[in-house]
């Protein structure tokens, strides 16, 4: 596939693009993506610790809550932070996140980092309240344009989105229908149009809009691909073909078979969990799942809290890099994983196997 290239803001240099504002800093990022997926592993640690020590540091200085878990931890602020002490900090599990409360919430956030989002998502089927950095939610833009671009999308097709948000609510059964696919990937390209549908809209109203629509890409949750495709297989209704088809989530083993059942392929995943953020995204080349480290510290523990071995399996535990509105320190996701052998594309990136659900996620109850 021809790679895609950007839009140029002056009308008379068309090619190589210019560039600016966000579209540069977009730009950039993906830049360095590509550097960066390449490091040794203990380069690409060294980095990732560069980021952890600057937000443990405004999380000592400004929050009382992260304060005191870090002083037991030995954590002194002025001093670089070390992989002791940041193992010794305690696993936050989602029932202390909603104990806190805003208690979790930065009070001092650098301007620098584009204001604030608060919103209200699911997290292990509890509401939560979350509260995000505009540049966070610009470094989740940064992610999806590399997934993107990593499938070798053709931007310049019909993109479509099953998801819940304020406008798809609004819109109803008729859905929303827009120029371009959005600022993640129109803030630097050209684009088709997209078209979204709420995911609470009956399933049948759901099919009857993808054959009305005929998007090339189709992009929805787990529950819900899950949901459609096994109404298509039932009712033996074809969709429209699509370029491709995509899991908006941690998708369960039995997701693979029933899409390609109902659409004539797997969907590619984008492991997202929404109080933290991109987890991890499918290669193009082998579609092995790759921890986004860039965005998120990956630990991948043991019952005993300590490290597991490459093939073991234990709990995901997470720390999102650049939330400073609500920074979740040693986050236990509820999710187990195994950290699998390299891949064969080349990236460094850590693999993430056997992604799912624990039979008791920790701080359920």
């Amino acid at each position: 596939m021809i790679p895609q290239i950007p839009r140029s803001v002056l009308p008379e240099m068309r090619w190589p693009a210019i560039v600016d504002g966000l579209a540069a800093d977009m730009m950039g990022l993906q830049f360095q993506f590509l550097l960066t997926e390449r490091l040794p592993a203990d380069e690409l640690r060294t980095r990732q610790f560069s980021q952890l020590d600057a937000l443990v540091e405004y999380c000592a200085r400004t929050m009382p809550f992260h304060r005191e878990r870090l002083a037991a931890a030995g954590y002194r602020q002025n001093l670089p932070l070390t992989a002791d002490v940041f193992a010794r900090l305690p696993v936050l599990t989602l029932a202390e996140v909603i104990q806190a409360g805003s208690r979790l919430h930065g009070l001092s956030v650098p301007t620098a980092h584009r204001g604030t989002i608060r919103g209200t998502v699911l997290a292990a089927g509890r509401q939560l309240t979350l509260v995000a950095t505009g540049l966070h939610a610009f470094f989740a833009d940064s992610f999806l344009l590399r997934d993107l671009l990593w499938q070798e999308t053709d931007f310049r097709g019909k993109w479509a989105r099953i998801a819940h948000d304020p406008a798809t609510v609004r819109a109803g059964g008729r859905g929303v229908r827009e120029k371009d696919w959005g600022p993640a990937v129109a803030t630097a390209f050209a684009t088709g149009p997209s078209v979204g549908l709420d995911t609470a809209r009956p399933v049948e109203e759901q099919a009857a809009w993808l054959q009305r629509e005929k998007p090339d890409y189709l992009s929805a949750p787990p529950a819900t691909l899950r949901a459609l495709a096994g109404h298509l297989v039932q009712r033996k209704l074809k969709p429209p073909a699509l370029a491709a088809l995509r899991c908006d989530g941690i998708a369960p083993p039995d997701l693979a078979p029933l899409c390609h059942d109902a659409f004539g392929k797997a969907p590619i995943v984008s492991a997202i969990l929404p109080e933290v953020g991109c987890v991890g995204l499918q290669c193009r080349e082998h579609g092995r799942l790759h921890a986004m480290s860039e965005g998120v510290f990956t630990e991948i523990l043991d019952a005993s809290g300590a490290p597991c071995a490459p093939g073991q399996a234990g709990r995901l535990v997470v720390t999102p890099l650049h939330n400073f509105a609500m920074p979740l320190l040693r986050y236990d996701t509820g999710l187990t994983a195994t950290f699998g052998p390299p891949c064969g594309c080349g990236r460094a990136l850590p693999v993430l196997e056997g992604l799912g659900s624990t039979p008791d996620p920790a701080g359920s109850a």
